[in-house]
């Protein structure tokens, strides 16, 4: 096994558990939008976190995962050339729109 494969494996293993709880977090924002959490605040929340987690999942499968040679054999081969464009495209601006909406999120406050 390559070096690159066993960070890969490690750094997966180390992301899940946080994701899950952001994953968590976010479910609980959007299904009890009751009195509580039904603020254009909260909204921007759930639409920073959800792409937080975009960003985070598109950038382990289209940066991280081409890097691990033994894993990335058989996916890589496999996802179409496209897939990486829009991937790219997407990790670009994804940072852009989560500081747009950081900063929606402190002039809402």
């Amino acid at each position: 096994m390559h070096l690159r494969t066993s960070i890969f494996i490690f750094e997966t293993i180390v992301i899940i558990p946080p994701t899950l709880l952001y994953v968590i977090e976010i479910w609980i924002l959007l299904f009890n939008r009751n009195d509580e959490f039904n603020s254009p605040f909260y909204t921007l929340v759930i639409v920073c976190g959800i792409t937080d987690i975009l960003g985070l999942f598109l950038s382990q499968v289209f940066y991280a995962l081409p890097m691990a040679p033994d894993i990335a054999d058989f996916f890589v081969a496999n996802m179409p050339t496209w897939s990486f464009t829009t991937a790219n495209a997407l990790l670009f601006y994804l940072p852009l729109l989560q500081d747009y909406l950081n900063i929606s999120i402190a002039i809402n406050r």
